[in-house]
């Protein structure tokens, strides 16, 4: 007998005794996973790699259709693991630190100012990395008009925050200006 020959007459041995015994193949396979966890997840650590997009993409779906479920899965598991989910996000952000920093900054350029961070250190560097207003050489933050949101410079905090007022108060300060000029006049 060929060897096709003997495989498919096993083949239809175990699906007989499958269908007199459907528990008792359950049973076997779950005993033979518990006993050999490492094959196991060897298996589905290939698996997952060789059909990762596919997984991610399935995956996605699936959350799209119904995302409750799966945030009840994760706030579940979370309650259950709280302290080595803490342990696990506390290392991530230790290590990519200065990649998330750079990210964070990148989106808040973005989603406040409409820039980007290229656009950014261009005009740091045309600046030559100094105020636009007092010339030091201090951490650069953006200054808008808060009207129209044009980008008008990189400042320094100091002097950002001065140009804040002096825009919220310029009808005070003429009207101090002009006191002040009327005072200078009548004591000379």
């Amino acid at each position: 007998m060929s060897t096709e020959r003997q495989r498919s007459v096993w083949r239809k041995l175990k699906r007989m005794q499958r269908q007199q015994n459907p528990g008792q193949e359950a049973k076997a396979k779950a005993k033979w996973r518990s006993q050999n966890l490492e094959k196991v997840r060897l298996q589905w650590r290939k698996f997952y790699a060789k059909n990762r997009d596919r997984r991610l993409k399935e995956m996605s779906e699936k959350y799209k259709m119904n995302p409750e479920p799966i945030k009840a899965s994760a706030r579940k598991y979370r309650a259950k693991n709280l302290n080595a989910c803490r342990a696990r996000s506390m290392e991530y952000h230790r290590k990519n630190r200065p990649r998330l920093l750079l990210a964070m900054k990148e989106a808040s350029l973005k989603r406040l100012y409409g820039m980007s961070l290229g656009d950014f250190n261009k005009m740091k560097a045309t600046q030559k990395l100094r105020c636009a207003i007092c010339s030091k050489k201090r951490r650069l933050n953006v200054d808008h008009d808060h009207e129209t949101g044009k980008v008008r410079g990189l400042l320094c905090f100091t002097c950002n925050t001065h140009l804040g007022w002096f825009d919220k108060l310029s009808h005070k300060i003429t009207a101090y200006v002009s006191v002040a000029a009327n005072i200078s006049l009548m004591t000379s």
